[in-house]
């Protein structure tokens, strides 16, 4: 493991040392085989709480090779969705009807436990009347 350098690299060495397939892995964790795709790939990565589950798992230490940029990003983005909505006087609620989305998704958001999917920042840059991002890149998310 000591030539890998993103964290799917890391990731997917440490899942076949362990000698398990994408499938197993998911199912021991807890989570979609697309799920253990993604992160193997560095299209996005798990959340705090699941990448200390992961590290348990695969018995490597992950959360360094998690590109600081992702960490940053979320708490940026999460206060400015509650301010933002505040702004509107729109609740949790109100938010979530209006994004087609549940309630708790807007939650999470909020506590920084998630990062919104592209096409939702783009619906909340809308009804918020607040841009999210500085460039039309795409985002990577958490």
């Amino acid at each position: 493991m000591k030539n890998a350098k993103t964290f799917g690299e890391v990731f997917k060495t440490a899942r076949l040392l362990q000698g398990l397939t994408q499938e197993q892995l998911a199912k021991i964790a807890n989570c979609s085989t697309m799920s253990i795709y993604y992160y193997e790939n560095d299209i996005k990565y798990p959340r705090r709480l699941d990448v200390e589950k992961f590290e348990n798992i695969l018995g490597v230490k992950l959360k360094h090779f998690i590109p600081a940029e992702n960490e940053n990003k979320i708490p940026n983005i999460a206060e400015k969705i509650k301010e933002a909505r505040l702004a509107k006087n729109l609740n949790r609620q109100q938010l979530a009807d209006i994004l087609g989305c549940h309630v708790n998704t807007v939650t999470r958001w909020e506590r920084k436990e998630r990062y919104p999917l592209p096409s939702y920042i783009s619906k909340m840059e809308e009804i918020l009347d607040v841009k999210f991002r500085q460039n039309e890149d795409r985002v990577k998310f958490f």
